[in-house]
């Protein structure tokens, strides 16, 4: 709980905001961090110690699936934010702390909500903070019952991330007051990322009667909270292979899946122990919370939205108006996003482009639009649907003018990051266009091991009506839709 600095431990009457901000024992002696231009590639031995207990941690809680989960959560979920409450009351005690509430909630910048990268990284943070497209929502729910109420699930779960985050603000702007009033300048509430958990926080905790305690708590908390989010990411990985043909022709049961893809976490994780591993962080960091989560989203909503059933509606409405319609829907986005990229300069303004590319977009789309309903078939199976009803909701995506060089690093730590982010959009697509991969290739009925592997890799077709007509004469959606749907998701 007691950081150093260059000058020598905190105490009251020589906190600066250079020596909260330096923070040398953190970046020095504890991460050991390098030069980025002159990286030595070495490994951190306490470093690699830490990621290994983590790691055994995340294994005995995750071992067994959802069945040992279940008890570990009754712990790391209520006790930090019993921890979080005791830390609040705590600083809300210390002098400055109705300033930093202040900062918090009383002092707005509306023009920062002008900036596209205010909207991508709350987009981001907000994917990783409730799971969104880690399939770790979807691992969970498939443990529910046919009937249970994920509606309901949803709400909680989204107002309860939402009460808890707010209440850590309260708690983090109480210390960052305290500092405020200590260092005399407000130059502290500009502190964040890991310098303000790892070093402004234990700073402020460290000038407090008992530091040793608060700081243990302060800790305890952190590594409740990290561990809970990781054996959540690992169970979306474990249930995904416990559930397939693989496992089960090879008869791997849960312990053996966690094991496996802990020990390969531990190994993936093991670059971050190095020299530069805080640089590969962040670069991996912003590719995959910022752009990764975000095109994963894209693409569920469009298997969802575009995909499923689409032979459903394929019979209400005919084939030609869904066509149209799905078309339009994509080409009208890309000339949107065309002519609002090419309309700005010196006398247009962001806004402005961004409103003549909505405009263009718009037109598009109301033709193709009216176009798609002219061509619905009159004579469904399934008597007279509005043409309302027979629109699907729509979709879309902000932020890919952004998908450039990141915060200054050279193409040696750049690359690492974009390469991940290329690897998630190819197997996506992959998967998309060869959702066979994804299925036991005894399926195909071909007993060699060529046929079988040229099953598995061929492009798949939808069945026509014709085709798709079972022995009882129901339409079987199912084959048609929910098999991409699913491939993709489990990619």
């Amino acid at each position: 709980a007691v950081v150093s600095t260059q000058s020598g431990h905190y105490g009251r009457g020589n906190v600066t905001i250079e020596s909260i901000t330096s923070g040398s024992y953190f970046w020095t002696d504890v991460l050991q961090i390098g030069d980025p231009d002159v990286p030595a590639y070495t490994m951190n031995a306490s470093m690699v110690l830490s990621l290994a207990v983590i790691w055994v941690l995340v294994y005995c809680s995750i071992f067994n699936g959802v069945e040992t989960a279940g008890w570990v959560v009754y712990v790391t979920v209520p006790l930090p934010i019993l921890l979080i409450v005791i830390l609040l009351i705590r600083g809300a005690m210390l002098d400055g702390a109705s300033g930093g509430i202040e900062k918090y909630i009383a002092q707005w910048n509306a023009t920062k909500l002008q900036e596209t990268s205010i909207w991508v990284e709350a987009t981001g943070q907000v994917f990783f903070t409730l799971s969104v497209c880690m399939g770790v929502m979807t691992a969970y729910s498939s443990h529910n019952t046919v009937k249970h109420q994920v509606g309901r699930d949803e709400k909680i779960i989204s107002l309860s991330d939402m009460a808890i985050a707010l209440l850590g603000g309260f708690t983090v702007y109480c210390m960052l007051g305290y500092l405020a009033h200590e260092a005399g300048t407000d130059d502290v509430y500009s502190i964040s990322s890991m310098t303000l958990a790892f070093v402004a926080y234990p700073a402020g905790i460290s000038l407090l009667a008992g530091s040793n305690l608060w700081g243990i708590l302060f800790f305890l908390c952190l590594i409740m909270l990290g561990v809970d989010s990781a054996f959540s990411m690992v169970e979306a990985v474990t249930t995904v292979i416990t559930d397939s043909w693989i496992a089960k022709r090879y008869n791997l049961g849960k312990p053996m899946v966690s094991f496996i893809v802990c020990l390969l976490g531990f190994a993936c994780g093991l670059m971050y122990t190095m020299d530069i591993g805080l640089y590969l962080l962040d670069v991996i960091d912003h590719y995959l919370n910022n752009w990764g989560m975000i095109f994963l989203g894209f693409m569920e909503c469009v298997s969802v939205g575009w995909f499923y059933k689409m032979g459903s509606q394929i019979k209400q409405i005919g084939a030609l108006s869904v066509y149209t319609y799905n078309f339009t829907f994509f080409f009208s986005l890309l000339i949107g996003i065309i002519v609002g990229l090419n309309s700005g300069g010196d006398t247009v303004s962001a806004a402005g482009a961004g409103g003549y590319g909505c405009l263009a977009g718009f037109i598009v789309f109301a033709i193709g639009t009216t176009c798609a309903i002219c061509m619905m078939r009159t004579d469904d199976e399934e008597g007279h649907m509005s043409s309302g009803a027979k629109l699907w909701a729509l979709v879309g995506w902000h932020g890919p003018d952004r998908l450039r060089s990141y915060e200054g690093y050279n193409w040696s730590y750049q690359t690492v990051g974009i390469l991940i982010f290329a690897t998630m959009v190819v197997l996506v697509s992959f998967v998309a266009i060869f959702p066979r991969c994804m299925i036991d290739p005894r399926a195909s009925g071909d007993t060699s091991f060529k046929g079988q592997l040229v099953w598995m890799f061929s492009p798949y077709m939808a069945k026509s009506d014709a085709e798709a007509e079972d022995d009882s004469g129901v339409y079987d959606e199912a084959h048609d839709v929910v098999v991409m749907n699913a491939s993709v998701t489990n990619a």
